[in-house]
């Protein structure tokens, strides 16, 4: 009973979500355990309470070993869910590039049968073409074999006896049954009784025992043949890319077909949301070995000279220093400069470190991307010898409609406008939608934000003709990246405020070092603003709300302290107010947890990634005023 307990209470420390009633559900040794020890003391004719407790003490071994067992039997249960969903994505995705293949052979550039490019091959092409088809087909029938034995059914039926051995005798269980009637404590200490044997469920636990090798074994075959075919038919890759993989490769999903497609050639891809993903992704990857080579070219730095103040940015704070201005010189053309101020006590090494980045970002946004990417363009670098400790970014302001925008506003700044109207429930949701995707393509790319905050969310501002300012929040801009990093690069930023930072997830608060800044540290800064979004309430509204809370248990500190506060606060009010969609994609953002209830997925960028793809960015397009 203490090894048990110890168990839930060192799981709960660390924080991992398993059910504690797997303990007495799963392993019916442990779970007649008190009953064997009875019939031990029965069988080796125990009376006295020194001989009973040596008895107990020669026990001990067994449970500490069944402990063991357990602990690794239950490790093998929890990875079931996202063993079997992984696998059958990777097996949806083959099938699906396979499908597009099979059919363009068929049917052509055109569409109809008469157009037979397998026939229009030479002989030598036609028999390797037909090899590896044959060669895909049979894996992909094991696949389905596999996927249908052990990769459905219902897993909340318990397992029986201890998956290795063989399930108890007859005599065993009567045995049993009979101590538990003589058991001397009562009902209240008694275990239950045995459950019936789920053969399903032990069948689908040999698949992590035995078959996984096998399952991985199967799934880099079908991934080889596949690119095999993929060569075979080069001159068709275009089209196969643009109608299978779309939906993959945006995500985030790692292909080498894909990656061999972006470095020879995406110039004649036709899809330009995914011509422009794969483009970040590309840049990214040369940006991180640059880095790594330390082969890292200067941006294009500009004189301070060369920039014109014309006018205010409504929500430029000393967080997000800011000015609207215009460039002197050719180009000639509007500008934002976002300016990023290093502290004085910094060391020459982290200023160095601040003016790669700094190049880094430059470079990055430096084409023209796809308008849902939602980045400004970087025309460069700025950096005032007179002001040692400030950089720059110059940014090309949008057009709105053709036009240059009067002004830009900060989402923090709309906010906190009690004059702005504020927008029907469509437009928040318009708002959210344009965030999310954005994020994701920014991880797509290899790439964290970082500082996903209302202040680094902008809006063009331009003027109707009865001169009423006019802003559509549904078109966001992202700022805010002097702090972005790619996610293989080491994080410059220390916890220098020591405030609660009601936007920055409570692992990256309080005593350093610090751990590294990953997807789901983006994911949690996306969850309060669309909390904010929702509610339409300027941050410090909500900090106020939190504030005059009474002050959480002792050892809970104010980071964790807000995060349980806005959960709660989510499960209060989201669904109330913006629909039970919003609202389970807020607490996805909030808590890390994107999949269905019941599941569980590993805790790797790529599954988390599709997870954000799958039950958040694609279940927030649903949402609908």
């Amino acid at each position: 009973h203490v090894l048990r307990e110890k168990f839930i209470r060192n799981k709960r420390k660390r924080k991992e979500r398993y059910p504690t009633s797997n303990l007495s559900e799963f392993c019916y040794f442990y779970d007649n355990l008190p009953a064997l020890g009875v019939a031990y003391c029965i069988q080796a004719n125990i009376r006295m309470p020194a001989e009973l407790i040596l008895a107990i003490v020669g026990l001990l071994p067994i449970i500490e070993t069944c402990s063991r067992a357990y602990a690794k039997l239950e490790t093998l249960i929890i990875r079931l869910p996202s063993l079997a969903s992984k696998f059958e994505l990777d097996v949806r995705i083959e099938s699906r590039k396979f499908s597009l293949y099979r059919d363009y052979l068929v049917k052509g550039d055109a569409g109809t049968p008469d157009n037979n490019l397998f026939e229009q091959q030479s002989e030598h092409t036609r028999e390797i073409i037909a090899d590896v088809v044959h060669r895909i087909t049979r894996l992909l029938e094991e696949s389905n074999e596999i996927l249908e034995k052990y990769g459905y059914g219902d897993a909340s039926s318990p397992p029986m006896p201890g998956q290795r051995a063989t399930p108890p005798t007859t005599a065993t269980t009567a045995m049993t049954t009979t101590m538990l009637t003589a058991w001397p404590f009562g009902d209240q200490r008694s275990p239950r009784a045995a459950t019936a044997p789920s053969i399903k469920l032990t069948e689908r636990l040999q698949w992590a025992w035995n078959r996984e090798a096998r399952v991985a074994s199967l799934l880099s075959d079908l991934r080889k043949y596949n690119d095999d075919l993929w060569h075979v038919l080069n001159p068709y890759h275009e089209r196969i890319l643009r109608l299978g993989l779309t939906a993959f490769v945006v995500p985030g999903v790692s292909d080498p077909a894909v990656n061999r497609f972006v470095e020879s050639d995406s110039s004649s891809l036709t899809n330009e949301l995914l011509a422009a993903c794969l483009r970040l992704r590309y840049q990214v990857t040369r940006l991180s070995h640059q880095q790594a080579s330390g082969s890292s070219q200067h941006p294009d730095w500009m004189s301070p000279n060369r920039l014109r103040a014309v006018g205010s940015f409504q929500g430029s704070t000393a967080h997000a220093p800011r000015k609207i201005s215009f460039m002197i010189g050719d180009p000639s053309d509007l500008v934002i400069v976002e300016y990023y101020d290093i502290a004085p006590s910094v060391s020459v090494e982290y200023r160095a470190q601040v003016g790669n980045r700094i190049a880094q970002l430059s470079r990055l946004f430096s084409e023209p991307y796809d308008p849902s990417l939602r980045f400004l363009r970087c025309l460069g670098a700025v950096h005032d010898p007179s002001q040692p400790l400030r950089y720059g970014l110059v940014f090309k302001a949008p057009l709105v409609n053709g036009a240059k925008p009067s002004t830009f506003r900060t989402l923090d700044s709309l906010l906190q406008d009690e004059t702005f109207h504020v927008p029907s429930l469509g437009q928040p949701f318009g708002l959210a939608k344009a965030l999310a995707v954005a994020l994701m393509h920014m991880h797509a790319a290899g790439w964290v934000h970082k500082s996903l905050r209302p202040e680094n969310i902008i809006f063009c501002q331009s003027s109707r003709e009865d001169g009423y300012p006019e802003i559509d929040i549904t078109q966001p801009r992202l700022l805010g990246f002097t702090l972005s990093r790619p996610t293989d690069a080491a994080s410059l930023q220390t916890w220098a405020d020591r405030d609660l930072d009601i936007f920055t997830h409570p692992e990256r608060q309080g005593q350093e070092p610090l751990p590294p800044f990953t997807l789901r540290h983006d994911h949690y800064s996306l969850g309060v603003v669309l909390v904010s979004i929702a509610l339409w309430l300027m941050p410090a509204t909500l900090r106020d709300g939190f504030d005059a809370m009474p002050e959480p248990d002792s050892g809970i500190d104010r980071a964790t302290g807000w995060s349980i506060y806005i959960e709660n606060l989510v499960k209060a009010k989201l669904g109330r107010l913006a629909g039970d969609i919003y609202k389970n994609v807020a607490l996805g953002c909030l808590t890390g947890r994107f999949e269905p209830q019941g599941t569980s997925r590993t805790s790797s960028d790529r599954d988390l990634q599709m997870d954000f793809f799958n039950y958040g960015v694609k279940i927030l397009m649903q949402c609908k005023a």
